[in-house]
């Protein structure tokens, strides 16, 4: 397993894909698979859903106030 992460970082194209989850008090990293380079957290399910919550609930409080 530590051969197998070491040589992630030794292949230029795979190091680019190594990634480091921007959510609140995570900080994973995470290898992106898609097509396009454009994955942006560890997990949808946890990270992105807290993210885009978070969003939605300032913007719809703005609008309140």
């Amino acid at each position: 397993m530590a051969a197998a992460a070491a040589s992630l970082f030794l292949d230029f194209y795979e190091a680019r894909r190594i990634k480091k989850c921007p959510g609140s008090n995570c900080g994973w990293l995470f290898l992106d698979e898609t097509g396009n380079g454009r994955r942006r957290w560890c997990s949808m399910e946890t990270c992105g859903n807290r993210t885009k919550a978070r969003r939605h609930h300032l913007r719809v409080n703005a609008v309140e106030d």
